[in-house]
């Protein structure tokens, strides 16, 4: 039996299910540390009054935790063994943070035992409620059947996509011819040559949705029979946006001006409002990260200058908003001099320029605090496309389309480029990041803003640098 439920609704189910067994796990922790006769047990709610803020805190962490971790993806779920380590890793980390705290604030301490207790019965009810729910559940979830219109490099990528994305619950059921001369490669599901009575072979096939792959090349025939579709009720989709909708970036290689044309604005250079909002932000978030990452910062100097030979900052001229140039500010992870043979070269994973210290500040990203002051002073966003290099533009610019939008807005310490993709160490990687930053460039938002902050976090803790 298909249960039907959306892509929100399966993972609001599974965070309701989270909620219950978080808060059975800490009860139930209490409960053995202090057994039933004590005094904390006169009533169901007696210890969660008693130990209000403990309690409290010990379940806002770790429901926040498990958002960090990634828990609510479905690619994570699906293979019992990534969901197992996973869930161990995140709730590990969630119970130090939790002993910490407590540690500081001791008047709103839960016991080290209950702690312990807690953990143990919290990662089992959880492992085991993913075992049943992905299983049982998520397999039977109904999929938004859809019809593919049009052949060739759109229609593949964009089925190979759905299939990838399991999160979405798109199934693609099969793909329509749209003129005589059309040629379907693709033989993994069926195809509908004849466009006469077309709603009937759509509603046939259970789909309710219609892809268009192509806005030219469509037979007068093949246009009727998908305004017929429409008429009765089955939607029709630009296949490009279903992509951006589903991938959350723009096929940068399928688009033309008319698409850019008469899509989305770009928010940050037509709302002069959120342009305010966002210097607030970076100014706000620049100053508290100096502040309190100085001390951190100190010790990175410190370690940076003990470990090789060189100056602690390292300085390197970036392009910026409308392709300006400024001087970008970081810790040095290589060795000095290390371009002098080989002029502008773009760093690659295991890169033998990368001194010891070096390694783990790009590991944990932590060699681009400095960029904070930049943010200060309006050279950079908090959040934005990657800075590059000016001898890198230019040869991007020549080989990538498109590749002058992402100049419209300040470069950022982070980004949903970075926070997608990670980083790039060639012209490749610089084009899939550019169908990210153009993503972000059309959707940005006070909203999208918050969660590239949270996917951060997750990034440093799960996906390292390189």
């Amino acid at each position: 039996m298909r249960l039907g439920l959306s892509i929100r609704s399966w993972k609001y189910l599974l965070l309701i299910g989270d909620a219950i067994l978080v808060a059975i796990a800490i009860y139930a922790g209490l409960l053995l540390r202090f057994g039933p006769e004590s005094i904390y047990f006169v009533r169901v709610w007696t210890p969660f009054k008693v130990f209000t803020g403990a309690t409290l805190g010990s379940y806002l962490v770790t429901m926040f935790a498990l958002w960090i971790g990634e828990l609510y993806h479905a690619y994570i779920n699906v293979s019992a063994g990534r969901m197992i380590v996973r869930m161990l890793l995140t709730l590990t980390i969630s119970s130090l943070i939790l002993s910490a705290g407590f540690y500081w604030l001791p008047h709103y301490r839960m016991y080290r035992l209950a702690n312990i207790y807690t953990l143990i019965i919290t990662a089992t009810l959880l492992i085991a409620w993913r075992l049943l729910f992905f299983r049982v559940f998520f397999v039977n979830l109904s999929r938004r059947r859809l019809m593919l219109a049009g052949s060739g490099p759109m229609t593949d990528l964009l089925a190979r996509t759905i299939r990838e994305k399991v999160d979405t619950l798109y199934e693609a059921v099969g793909i329509i011819r749209l003129h005589e001369g059309q040629e379907i490669k693709e033989a993994d599901m069926p195809v509908i040559t004849d466009t006469d009575n077309l709603p009937d072979a759509v509603k046939r096939a259970n789909a309710s949705m219609i892809a268009v792959a192509t806005r030219t090349n469509i037979s007068d025939k093949a246009m009727k029979a998908l305004w017929e579709c429409k008429i009765k009720g089955i939607e029709i989709r630009d296949a490009m946006d279903l992509y951006k909708e589903i991938a959350e970036c723009v096929p940068i290689l399928h688009v033309d001006e008319s698409w850019f044309l008469f899509g989305p604005d770009f928010t940050l250079v037509s709302n002069i409002w959120m342009r305010r909002f966002q210097r607030v932000f970076d100014i706000a978030v620049s100053v508290i990260g100096l502040i309190l990452g100085a001390p951190l910062m100190i010790l990175i100097a410190l370690a940076v200058r003990l470990d090789s030979e060189g100056p602690v900052l390292f300085s390197q001229e970036r392009v910026g908003l409308n392709e300006q140039i400024y001087t970008l500010y970081k810790f040095r992870t290589m060795k000095k001099d290390a371009e002098k043979e080989t002029g502008a070269v773009w760093a690659t994973r295991n890169d033998s320029r990368v001194t010891r210290v070096g390694r783990f500040l790009r590991r944990s990203r932590l060699d681009e605090l400095p960029q904070l002051w930049n943010v200060l002073i309006g050279d950079m966003s908090f959040i934005g496309p990657r800075p590059e290099r000016e001898e890198f533009v230019k040869d991007l610019k020549k080989t990538i389309p498109y590749y002058f939008l992402r100049f419209l807005v300040k470069p950022g310490l982070t980004g949903w480029a970075q926070v997608k993709y990670g980083y790039g160490s060639s012209k490749e990687d610089a084009l899939k990041k550019l169908q990210y930053d153009l993503y972000y460039l059309q959707e940005m938002s006070v909203g999208l803003n918050l969660l590239i902050l949270l996917k951060t976090i997750q990034t440093v803790l799960f996906r390292p640098g390189s």
